[in-house]
């Protein structure tokens, strides 16, 4: 979930809430990994900030 306040010309404040549901998942299959491991996506988190453009 993301939102954005695009407050003068050149500036945008931003908040987003990355895997919201906090659930275990991974991105990619490895199945072709001949030692069988793979690695979680990250957990809930949250992001807070402001881009700038000149």
């Amino acid at each position: 979930m993301a939102a954005n306040y695009h407050f003068t010309k050149n500036a945008t404040l931003f908040a987003r809430v990355n895997n919201i549901f906090d659930q275990f998942y991974t991105d990619v299959g490895t199945s072709s990994d001949p030692y069988g491991t793979w690695y979680s996506a990250p957990g809930r988190n949250f992001e807070i900030g402001m881009q700038f453009t000149f």
